[in-house]
């Protein structure tokens, strides 16, 4: 029980992620990608409904996350990518998250983030646009610190030749 405490960051720019490393880490069994030889703990208590847990990699090889219901609990997902979207999380709940390279010599450091972005981070709740003959704007937050960092709409297009602007000082 000795996993590092996360705080969630509101929105989607993570403003303080946490440092994380495998070396020297001790294992603890693996999920369903790799050898947890090397497996570090983290918590969180949940803010939102749904949470995005990103990993940012430095020097730690195939990162995989693997999220837990509580310290010897159900693991409620295992996945080999940067960033899992965490839904149906019950606010208060405590959750453990387990961070180690697939890799078998892939130890290394990262930094943690767990976040609470739009809803429309994740595709398959794409906001839907109506599409009209002038500028039909709207407005999304896009970043690249750490935190979920895109954002997907959608239409039904009902004859071909749309033009899709995108606005930003930033991209």
């Amino acid at each position: 029980n000795n996993a590092d405490q996360i705080s969630v960051t509101n929105g989607i720019t993570c403003f303080n992620p946490v440092q994380g490393d495998t070396r020297f880490a001790t294992g603890s069994g693996g999920c369903g990608g790799g050898i947890a030889d090397d497996d570090v703990w983290f918590k969180f208590v949940a803010t939102a409904d749904t949470h995005a847990i990103t990993v940012n990699v430095f020097s730690i090889i195939d990162p995989v996350i693997e999220l837990f219901d509580s310290c010897t609990g159900a693991s409620l997902n295992c996945t080999m990518d940067n960033q899992y979207f965490f839904n149906n999380a019950v606010v208060g709940n405590t959750y453990y998250i387990r961070i180690y390279s697939a890799s078998a010599e892939g130890n290394g450091n990262f930094s943690i983030c767990v976040s609470t972005p739009p809803a429309n981070a994740q595709c398959l709740l794409a906001f839907p646009l109506t599409p009209t003959a002038t500028c039909n704007d709207m407005q999304s937050t896009y970043n690249n610190t750490g935190a979920p960092d895109k954002v997907y709409f959608k239409f039904n297009a009902s004859y071909a030749g749309y033009t899709i602007v995108v606005r930003s000082s930033d991209i």
